[in-house]
């Protein structure tokens, strides 16, 4: 494949729950190799299920048909065995809670070691080593003893750096995000936000990221589409979409990102809510 072949093209793309209904139709875009693009839309537009779709992941019974084509391999219709080479290798996830994408049971060093299937080579210290430089690469204080930790011992910023961790480990071709920050407060959220930028920019990878956070579209991509019960609506540059948007939906969606700080400022300004 030539350098400018793109990273990640869909044509076509239609999810059907097993029922019928359709989740995801005609979905089509391409992304180039280390660009950051957003995916933003309201709840049930299919936001989660375009990324799931992509590891071979879509809900139980349902249909997925059109192209997707990943470094020129196609995704739709391959089997298990080629998805689950690409899952958490070429294609890494991070998932809007981690707490629950990390296992309970195990500490932080047994589930970054799990991350990396292929150890012949490596010495306990070569490992080590790997595993600590992983977590400092997420500027994680003290790597050593968070190696020794659980999960429920660590906060949510703490959690979400693991998770980015894994994907320094396996240094992916492609990140996919959904809605990683939400559940962490504005201080943590940034610095986060932040971590995904440098890595991508010091590993090449590209980033699909899911929200339905205006800021963090604007901090984050170069461009951006707009999903609406499962179709997109309108794609193409932030600066864009956040000014000047083409479809009423991009419009609407706009609207009350506006006038929600509206709201928030005359909270602030009257006292409202104040802790």
């Amino acid at each position: 494949m030539s350098p400018e072949a793109p990273l990640l093209s869909l044509r076509d793309v239609s999810l059907t729950r097993a029922d019928g209904g359709a989740v995801l139709r005609d979905i089509s875009f391409d992304m180039a190799p280390g660009e950051v693009l957003a995916v933003v839309g309201e709840s049930g537009s299919g936001k989660s299920q375009l990324l799931l779709s992509l590891l071979g992941l879509a809900m139980p019974g349902a249909t997925l048909a059109g192209s997707i084509l990943f470094r020129g391999q196609q995704l739709v219709g391959a089997g298990e065995p080629a998805l689950r080479a690409l899952r958490g290798n070429r294609i890494a996830m991070l998932f809007q809670d981690p707490k629950t994408a990390l296992n309970p049971c195990l500490t932080i060093r047994a589930q970054l070691q799990e991350v990396l299937r292929d150890r012949r080579g490596l010495d306990r210290a070569a490992l080590n080593s790997r595993l600590v430089e992983a977590l400092r690469a997420v500027d994680m204080p003290d790597p050593e003893q968070m190696l020794r930790q659980y999960p429920h011992e660590l906060s949510g910023g703490m959690r979400q750096r693991v998770m980015l961790a894994m994907a320094v480990l396996v240094e992916p071709d492609l990140l996919l995000a959904d809605e990683p920050t939400t559940a962490l407060d504005v201080t943590t959220q940034a610095k986060v936000l932040d971590l995904m930028l440098s890595l991508r920019q010091r590993m090449g990878m590209g980033i699909l990221l899911v929200t339905h956070d205006l800021g963090v579209v604007a901090r984050m991509a170069g461009r951006a589409l707009v999903l609406r019960h499962g179709r997109i609506v309108e794609q193409g540059d932030t600066a864009t979409l956040l000014t000047s948007p083409a479809s009423d939906y991009g419009a609407e969606l706009l609207g009350a990102v506006q006038r929600l700080e509206q709201g928030v400022k005359q909270g602030l300004k009257y006292g409202n809510g104040a802790a």
